[in-house]
């Protein structure tokens, strides 16, 4: 025997597939996986210099990939969003002093004087043997320079002279500037006197107006007035327009037609009464039946036309499908309304 044993052909099996699972893309253990893929039969001529034969596209397949922009090893998983990880950035407090631009106020309402160029001077010079006096100015609330009186008179007091008589102290010394707004508007309210027009009198009584019904009632009136006639109108309108309607196919018989109608119907009633008493009464024949039969009807029609039409007023209206109703009810109204008359 040469020494090979059981366990020397297992580890060489294993050390031959462990090889040849790291130089493979795919973990899996089939056999498919495990063989080594085949000579392309295509033109390999444009993958020649690179570090693969290109013999499979799929062999060499990138086995992983970063999503987003590849931040390297820059981020520490093991303190990532951890509490107080972060880098503090911290910034030194920058002291702020208080500066006062608006400069305090003096009894004239113009800024406090300074080394005597003002109302109010300090008197100091650098000698120190006594002060400039004012010059007799102030600055407004334009910030405008404005002069009073003349210079002050020169002297260790440092005073200012206004009109050469009145001196001020050269003092730095200023007026405040604060105002008590409460006290001053009591003081303006309790002084001010109520307005009045320039016509109204001093009584109530003695106004031109009084005991007159003022000046909008009247308007008011005028224009309900207006509206009613309006509205008046328009009903008187709307009623003619009816009128207008009626008159088409209602309408009252003329007296002269009416009593020529009533004329000519009594006329033929006479004739066909003459013609009826005619008949003979002896034959009855069935022609002669029927002659009497429509005489019977035509006399019967013509006395009741009579009866109609031998009143005062007629009133006639067109009795078709459509308006019949309508037209009937409304030449019964007319009727009605000249009976009331």
């Amino acid at each position: 025997m040469s020494g090979e044993t059981i366990y020397n052909i297992l580890a060489a099996q294993e050390k031959k597939e462990q090889a040849i699972a790291n130089s493979s893309p795919y973990t899996g253990q089939y056999e498919k996986h495990m063989e080594t893929p085949e000579k392309p039969v295509y033109s390999t001529f444009y993958e020649k210099g690179k570090e693969y034969d290109g013999s499979n596209a799929r062999f060499f397949k990138q086995r992983d990939a970063v999503i987003g922009k590849n931040i390297g090893e820059t981020v520490d998983p093991q303190n990532f969003l951890k509490r107080g990880g972060g880098v503090k950035h911290t910034v030194a407090p920058v002291p702020h002093e208080k500066v006062i631009t608006k400069a305090p106020l003096d009894m004239h309402g113009g800024a406090a004087g300074v080394f005597g160029n003002n109302i109010y001077g300090d008197g100091r010079n650098d000698g120190g043997l006594g002060g400039g006096a004012g010059d007799g100015t102030y600055v407004d609330e334009d910030g405008n320079v404005q002069r009073i009186g003349g210079d002050g008179s020169n002297g260790g007091d440092g005073t200012g002279d206004q009109n050469g008589n009145d001196d001020y102290p050269g003092k730095g010394t200023y007026i405040s500037g604060q105002k008590n707004f409460v006290a001053s508007n009591i003081v303006e309210v309790s002084n001010m006197v109520p307005k009045r027009n320039i016509d109204q009198p001093e009584y109530a009584t003695h106004r031109k107006d009084f005991g007159k019904n003022p000046v909008y009632l009247d308007r008011v009136k005028g224009e309900l007035e207006q509206e009613k006639e309006f509205v008046r109108s328009i009903e008187e309108r709307k009623a003619q327009r009816q009128r207008d309607i009626y008159s088409q196919y209602v309408f009252q018989l003329n007296e002269q037609e009416r009593v020529s109608l009533l004329n000519k119907l009594k006329q033929k009633f006479k004739e066909k009464s003459t013609a009826y008493n005619k008949m003979p009464l002896s034959k009855d024949t069935m022609q002669g039946a029927k002659r009497r039969t429509e005489l019977e009807k035509h006399v019967s029609d013509l006395e009741e036309a009579i009866k109609k039409l031998d009143k005062e007023a007629i009133f006639v209206y067109k009795d078709d499908p459509v308006n019949g109703q309508w037209t009937k009810n409304a030449a019964m109204e007319a009727a009605r309304n000249y009976a009331s008359k």
